[in-house]
This record gives structure tokens, C-alpha cells and sequence, in this order.
């Protein structure tokens, strides 16, 4: 046999090669079938099937303003990751326009290993508006945007599990009737068809919108926000050209009230954002542009939310540099807006400490409480602080100790050694916490023993004198009233003990950022509720005055049956739906003031499930200026503008139930900030004034009114908190007349709570308690009348003559009547008795 020339062998190797790829090419992967209807749990897009191109069974059509996106396949993927593949679609856009592809990888299985989120953008041109073509984008053409593969194309051998078309808020009208992965660019349709342009009939196709919308709804599908100087409506210049242009948030001279740094009262619109951070289903959201979409409606405060603790494999004094990234750029980006930042960097919940970094170990109790005690972690928290405050913010070139544009610091989100959760504190920890308390007891008795004495019958099994350590009660039994003497005290101890404890943390912390690191900050001790409102909410309060700035998180919903019920809504889920105009006990900024302290609310809505949201914005305007609340944040948004409809979690079908960027809440914003800001509802004068001795707070005594606590589902049992209910006090509705004020007097120990207060509706008053001590005299407090039954059959109460009567006393001053305990109607003088009351009291 004769050898074949060389110039024929590369010949045929060449047309060999040519062959294999083109039957490569031919080689489909993966198929999303519409021609039965959208495939089950497909995700985003409704089902077309007029008006499409010979040979097409159905098709698919973004609806409104949304996306199109597949089914999941978690487990498994829809195809695995290659070299040579390529995602391939016929469409057709009734609006050419940019639009982008995205797709979900990650490694097979349960886990969420190297899950990356990958995009393209498609080449688009205006025939599209008449014609279906074929687009072809090879998987190396995709871009990881967060995850191991971000910079990158999808890693080989993980698997697409998600993917989905994304249009930013816009209705292009488009439809893709096929959606398949190929090996190689194809040569054809899946089944043989040309991939030649095919003419477009979009009138044809408009099938989807004939039942939607519903009748009675109009589509929610606004332009990108130009922020023309022709809008009629633009709140921007309510700001300053700058947050902090003036200096530093200040108090009042009273210590009531927040001031801008020139003097003008602060009157705070105020939402949680994360719009820093990478959406995982959506490009970043450009944060110049969220500053000032937020301006133009109102806001001029953002709370950063944040999680400075290190990552698991690292140190514990190092910081979360990405996180610290995210909050330089948010402030910097907020200030040029005229919107203040405050900054929380701490949750117990999220805080990614552990015992492999140095602190101790707590059992079930994990990172809850161990801040307010362990120096360890007090530490850490410095370097984290010290790290976030004090090197140069790149972005605006001072640190946020020196800026003002940074108004408050929030040590700690919601913990409290006052709730549930401290009960929990086990291991090295919990015997930590009990050498901290017996240190106590020595201070205060003088000694173990002597501690032991002080409360007999009330031994613990936790006990245990000769290591250095006292055992607690469960916090359930510091909502109790029993017990003998002896378990009484010691649970009043107890509780000096936890609120001492953070009040000490507090001050600790506030003299540190300030002497050490230099800010110039207002400070927030922390936001949290207690395991009884009643018994213990003016303790935590109490904790927090040891800082400037008061603060509590409390929401209004209905009630919620579900699964995913703390995070998610879902299709089947039960819900109540009841406006807060029949509860108003629920709303939010019904709050107890302290004397001396502006308070937030830190995190607040009227979350979803629920059909009056609209309400909420007008409500929390009016009854926040009428009874003084400084501070109301919404929460929370991670988006540009305005949200779409969408998935809690990004791949679950469900909505998104922690949100307010949407027109039932933030729609009303603009109207409901210029009423607040511009102060149209002046406040009130105080509805309740209440003194209350550091003794009744540690041995738990009923006060004169408490606020009833927020619901939360991550947290409570059942579906409604319960109700802070308190026999013969001044009704709850207070709080809707004014302000309800608290003063903690640690000077006075042996006065008694206020008893019973109930006079009249509509009159001016004043209320007053005894002493123990025999030589105090009686004072009085200025209150509203709140309720119905006169005269009070318990307690002391006093009255005197109305504001614009003569002197009455011997020595010009005004009349006072006291009424002794049960003490028997009494007449009045007619310039004693209040105005319109009559000669006779009944």
C-alpha cells in the first residue's frame, strides 16, 4: 500500500475535525419544553400561545414589569457546567432594549457550595420589535458577580440550577419560545427548525395581559426616577447640601430632643438599607442613585445594619473588611444627599464569634448576652470599632469618628439579659456570669455568706460559695410575684445584677468611643424588648441611660399561620388582616419615654401579609410628632428604587416579607415625611410623667402604665404578644393623647411606686405618691386626665385649680388637696375644684 501524502493526511484530519464539531454542534443538553404550558414551579413569566411562529407550541412572556425565570433544580442543576456549551433562546422584545441574562451555579447537592451568580448582557437591535431571532451566548461569555466565581465564566462541573432573564424594572414585552443549552453554537432549533428571523405579530400576542390586570388594579410600573427639577414633588431640599454640614447631631438643652448641628430641631425620616451590598439575583444597586431616590422621598437618616465579626477562620479582633467597605460607601454616598447615617454593628444572632477564637463557650446560649459581661469579647468589639471608626474612609477621606454625617452609634441589636434568651447562658460563659454575680453580692452584703443570709430559703442548686459562684432564677421567675421573702430578694438582686450589668457595658463602651477613639457620635445602647413589658421594660430603658439616644424595634402586622412565617410568604399561608385603627394599642411609636432622652424606633412596618399598609406612613407621622418619638426607621430595603415582586430568599417561591420599598409604604412617604418633618402635628404636652425609684425597678413593682410589646415571629410563641395589662393604671390609650414619660430617681430608695391614677377625661391634673420616708413631702406631677373613674380609691392623687385661676393658698400659691388611701369623696371651694368639675366630686 502506497503512503498517503502528507498535505492529504492534514486534509482529512481537518475535515474530520470540521465533522465533529458540527455534529457537536447538533448535540442539545438540556430543553425547557413549553409546548404543555410553563413547566411545574417555573418561577417568573406567564404562558403565550397566540400569535407565535409556525411550528412553536407555546412560549412565554414576562408579565408587566418582571422577569423571566425557570424552575429550580437545587439538587441536580438543569445541566452541568462545560467549556463548549452555549444558552441559547429564540425571542422576540415589543420594546428593544438592554435587558440581561443570568444564571445560578453551584456544586451538586443539598449543600450551597460555590453557589456564584453569573450574568451577560445580550446584543440587542431595533428588528427586534418585529422579528423572533435566535440569540446564542457561549456559557464563557457569562461573569460571576459575587461567590467563588465572581471575575470569572461558570466553573466546569458545577451545575445551573437557576437562570433568568432580568429587565430592571422595565416592561420590554418579551417572549421566548425556545430555551435550550447546546455543546458548540447550534446549527439549528432543537428539533431541526431554521434559525432564521421570523416575523413577530406582538398585537397578537397580547394575550397575557387580557385578565390582568384585575379589574379595579392598575399595573405599579413606573420609569427609572430621572429626578427632573420639573417634579412637582421633591424632598431634597428639605436636606442639607451635605449630612452634617453644620457639625455634629446634637441634644437639645433639655436632652429630650435631637439637634442639627447649627441648633435647628432634627426631625428624622429615617429606613433601614442594604442597598450596599450585592442583590443575589440583581446587578448591585448603584448607591448615588438609591441616596438620592431616598431624599427625594423624605428620608433623611439610613440605618447600616451590619455584621463587623470576623469571618469563621478568623482572628477574633479582625474585622469583616468587606462589611467596614460597605459602610464607608453607604455614608459617603448618603451624605451627599443631606441623609445621616446610623450605624449598628453588632447582632448577636449573626455574630460569627466562637469559642475557637477565644470566648467562652455558652452552650445553647450562643453569642446571646455575652457581650454585656465577657471581657474577651468586649475586646474584640473595640478592635472591630477602632478598625470601622478610625482608619480614613476612603471615600470621603476622614474617618467616621471625625464625620458628622455619621450621627449615631447603636452598640448591640436586640439582646438583653432582661429577655428569654439569657436563661440559655451555659458552660464557661454561664459560670463566668455567676462569678460576676456573686462579686456583686459580696459588694452589696458584704460577702457570700452574708448574701445567703439576706435571703433565706432561696438556696439554688447553682450555688456554690467556696469557687466564687451564685446561681440565677430562670427569667420566667423574675416575671413572677411568689415566693417567700428570702427568693423575693434575691430576685430583686438578680435583676440589679443583668441591668447594672449592661447599664455598665454601656457606659463602658460610650467611654471608649469617645475618650479613646474620638467620636464625636451620639450613642445608642440598644433597642430591645424584655421577657415582661410590665415588670421589667423600664430596667432595660434604665440600662440605656448611660447613653444619650433611647431606642426600641417594634412592628405592626396581623396575625400569620405558615411555614416560613418569620421570613416568607407563601402560596396556602394564613393571615389576619386588621387595620391599626381597631388596635391602636399596636402602634408602633406608642412608646415609653425617659425623661432626658430622645428615643428611635430602630426597626418598624406594617409588615405583610396585610391590606392597610397604606396606613402606616400617615399614622407613624401624625402620632410620632404629636407624642415626641425622634426617630422612626422603616424596614428594610436592598433595593435601587422601588421593589418588584419577588422571591424572600431568591429561589424559594414565596414574597419577600421584611420590605418597604413598595408603593403601599414607600409610595406614601413623601406626604407623610413633609407632614412630620415640616412639624404640621405639633407635640403634645406629656399625657403621663411618671417617677419611679431604681428599687421598684429591681424588685419588679407594677408601674402607672407600661407599652404593650411588638410581635415578633422569630422569637414569640403563639401569634399575638401579650398585652401589657395593669389593673387600675392609666389606660394604654395615653399614649395616643401625648407623650408618656418615665424619670428614674436613684436618690429617693424608699419610695413607693405610683398606685391606681384615674380622673377624669379632659381635665388637668396632677398626680402624686406617698413616701415611706415620713418627712417627704407629697409631689406632684402635671398629667391629662386618661380615664374614667374619679376619685381614685387607692394611692394618693392631688388636684388644684385651673391654669389661669387666682392664687387660692395662704401664701399665693396654688391649692393643693391630697385625698388619703380609700379617703371619702371630698367637696371643693369653687376656686379649688378643677374647671368644669362640679361642687361635688363623684
Amino acid at each position: 500500500m502506497c503512503a498517503m501524502p502528507v498535505r492529504s493526511m492534514l486534509l482529512s484530519v481537518c475535515l474530520l475535525s470540521l465533522l465533529t464539531t458540527a455534529c457537536v454542534a447538533q448535540q442539545t443538553v438540556c430543553q425547557f419544553d413549553l409546548s404543555h404550558g410553563l413547566p411545574g414551579g417555573w418561577k417568573k413569566g406567564v404562558l403565550v400561545s397566540q400569535g407565535l411562529p409556525a411550528g412553536s407550541l407555546g412560549a412565554v412572556k414576562a408579565e408587566g414589569n418582571g422577569d423571566i425565570q425557570v424552575q429550580d433544580n437545587w439538587v441536580d442543576g438543569h445541566f452541568a457546567v462545560a467549556d463548549d456549551l452555549y444558552l441559547n433562546y429564540r425571542c422576540t422584545l415589543a420594546r428593544p432594549e438592554w435587558y440581561q441574562v443570568f444564571i445560578f451555579c453551584k456544586a451538586r447537592g443539598t449543600a450551597a457550595d460555590q453557589m456564584t451568580l453569573y450574568e451577560a448582557k445580550a446584543p440587542v437591535d431595533a428588528s427586534f420589535a418585529n422579528q423572533w431571532k435566535v440569540v446564542s451566548l457561549p456559557l464563557s461569555s457569562f461573569v460571576g458577580t459575587n461567590g467563588p466565581g465572581q471575575g470569572k465564566a461558570p466553573i466546569a462541573g458545577t451545575v445551573c440550577w437557576s437562570m433568568f432573564f432580568s429587565f430592571q424594572n422595565r416592561d420590554l414585552g418579551m417572549v421566548v419560545d425556545q430555551l435550550w443549552v447546546s455543546r458548540g453554537k447550534p446549527a439549528s432549533l432543537p428539533g431541526g427548525g431554521s434559525l432564521l428571523p421570523v416575523a413577530a405579530d406582538q398585537t397578537a400576542m397580547a394575550g397575557p395581559s387580557a385578565g390582568w390586570p384585575e379589574k379595579g388594579t392598575w399595573a405599579f410600573q413606573p420609569s427609572p426616577d430621572t429626578f427632573s427639577t420639573e417634579a412637582r414633588f421633591d424632598l431634597r431640599t428639605l436636606n442639607e447640601r451635605a449630612a452634617g454640614e453644620f457639625g455634629f447631631v446634637k441634644l437639645s438643652p433639655d436632652g429630650n430632643d435631637l439637634l442639627l448641628g447649627d441648633g435647628r430641631p432634627a426631625r428624622f425620616w429615617a429606613v433601614n438599607t442594604s442597598a450596599n451590598t450585592k442583590h443575589p439575583l440583581k446587578p448591585a444597586p448603584d448607591l448615588a442613585r438609591h441616596a438620592r431616590f431616598l431624599a427625594k422621598r423624605g428620608i433623611n437618616m439610613v440605618r447600616f445594619h451590619g455584621n463587623l465579626t470576623p469571618a469563621k477562620d478568623g482572628a477574633l479582633t479582625d474585622i469583616d473588611r468587606g462589611e467596614r467597605d460597605g459602610l464607608w460607601r453607604m455614608v459617603a454616598a448618603m451624605k451627599k444627599e443631606g441623609i445621616y447615617t446610623t450605624f449598628s454593628p453588632y447582632w448577636a444572632v449573626s455574630s460569627r464569634v466562637s469559642p475557637a477564637m477565644g470566648v467562652p463557650e455558652a452552650g445553647k446560649g450562643g453569642n446571646f448576652g455575652l457581650l454585656f459581661f465577657n471581657a474577651t469579647l468586649q475586646n474584640a468589639y473595640k478592635a472591630w470599632m477602632k478598625q470601622a471608626l478610625t482608619e480614613p474612609n476612603p471615600y470621603t477621606g476622614i474617618p467616621l469618628a471625625k464625620d458628622p454625617a455619621l450621627a449615631i452609634i447603636q452598640l448591640q441589636n436586640e439582646d438583653s439579659l432582661l429577655f428569654w434568651t439569657s436563661q440559655n447562658i451555659e458552660g464557661a460563659a454561664g459560670a463566668e456570669l455567676r462569678r460576676r454575680f456573686a462579686a456583686f453580692a459580696t459588694r452589696k452584703y458584704g460577702g457570700l455568706t452574708q448574701a445567703l443570709a439576706a435571703w433565706p430559703q432561696a438556696g439554688l442548686k447553682d450555688d456554690a460559695p467556696t469557687t466564687g459562684e451564685l446561681g440565677f432564677y430562670p427569667v420566667w421567675e423574675l416575671t413572677q410575684d411568689r415566693g417567700g421573702a428570702g427568693q423575693k430578694q434575691r430576685c430583686a438582686d438578680q435583676m440589679q445584677f443583668f441591668t447594672e450589668t449592661m447599664r455598665g457595658f454601656n457606659q463602658q463602651m460610650a467611654d471608649y468611643l469617645r475618650r479613646e477613639l474620638g467620636c464625636g457620635q451620639l450613642v445608642n445602647a440598644g433597642n430591645w424588648r424584655t421577657a415582661d413589658e410590665v415588670k421589667m421594660l423600664d430596667a432595660e430603658r434604665y440600662s440605656y441611660t448611660a447613653n444619650e439616644v433611647l431606642a426600641v424595634n417594634r412592628y405592626y402586622t396581623g396575625q400569620h399561620q405558615g411555614a416560613n412565617n418569620g421570613w416568607a410568604i407563601v402560596n396556602g399561608d394564613k393571615f389576619t388582616d386588621d387595620s391599626v385603627l381597631l388596635r391602636p394599642r399596636d402602634l408602633p411609636v406608642s412608646l415609653k419615654q425617659v425623661e432626658g432622652h430622645p428615643i428611635m424606633v430602630t426597626e418598624s412596618s406594617w409588615v405583610p401579609p396585610l391590606g392597610y399598609q397604606s396606613e402606616g406612613p400617615f399614622l407613624v407621622a401624625a402620632y410620632q410628632s404629636l407624642n415626641g418619638v425622634d426617630t422612626y426607621f422603616w424596614f428594610a430595603t436592598s433595593e435601587e428604587a422601588w421593589r418588584e415582586p419577588g422571591s424572600a430568599n431568591g429561589y424559594m417561591p414565596s414574597e419577600g416579607k421584611w420590605v418597604c420599598a413598595t408603593p403601599m409604604l414607600m409610595g406614601q412617604w413623601p406626604a407623610a415625611a413633609l407632614m412630620y418633618r415640616l412639624g404640621y402635628v405639633k407635640q403634645a404636652q406629656p399625657a403621663v410623667v411618671e417617677q419611679r425609684a431604681l428599687t421598684d425597678l429591681w424588685q419588679r413593682r407594677t408601674p402607672l402604665i407600661a407599652e404593650d410589646p411588638g410581635f415578633d415571629p422569630n422569637r414569640d410563641a403563639g401569634n399575638r404578644a401579650p398585652k401589657a395589662n395593669i389593673a387600675g393604671g392609666v389606660s394604654p390609650l395615653a399614649f395616643l393623647a401625648g407623650p408618656v414619660v418615665a424619670r428614674y430617681d436613684a436618690t429617693h430608695p424608699g419610695r413607693r411606686a405610683p398606685r391606681a391614677f384615674s380622673p377624669r377625661p379632659g381635665r388637668s391634673s396632677w398626680v402624686t405618691w406617698r413616701s415611706s420616708a415620713p418627712t417627704t413631702t407629697p409631689r406632684c406631677w402635671r398629667l391629662p386626665w386618661t380615664t374614667s373613674r374619679w376619685p381614685p380609691r387607692r394611692g394618693c392623687w392631688c388636684r388644684w385649680a385651673p391654669w389661669n385661676a387666682p392664687p387660692a393658698g395662704p401664701h399665693g400659691r396654688t391649692r393643693c388637696r391630697t385625698v388619703a388611701r380609700r379617703a371619702p369623696a371630698k367637696r371643693w371651694s369653687a376656686s379649688a375644684r378643677p374647671r368644669g368639675a362640679s361642687a361635688k366630686p363623684t
